[in-house]
């Protein structure tokens, strides 16, 4: 059972690296959404767009309802802002 809390802190800490890359995307660019397979999101991590590390993040991000898909467009999502 610890080994299961260390995979499922480990998961958190890199979805809120992944929030991280897509607010620094989304500033340097001045665009309004990112996808968090991006390109660019992806390079400021050091993996690969399509690594299941990212997927896995994305699907932790978006049942946490820190991020929601942009419609019609699922490939970009909305941040949710906080403390704002």
């Amino acid at each position: 059972m610890g080994v299961r809390k260390i995979g499922n802190l480990a998961r958190k800490m890199f979805a809120a690296l992944v929030l991280r890359a897509m607010a620094r995307e989304l500033a340097e660019k001045g665009i309004e959404r990112v996808y968090p397979r991006d390109r660019g999101v992806a390079s400021r991590l050091g993996v690969e767009p399509d690594s299941p590390e990212l997927a896995a993040a994305e699907r932790y991000l978006v049942l946490e309802d820190y991020i929601r898909p942009s419609y019609p467009n699922h490939n970009a999502f909305w941040m949710r802002l906080f403390g704002v």
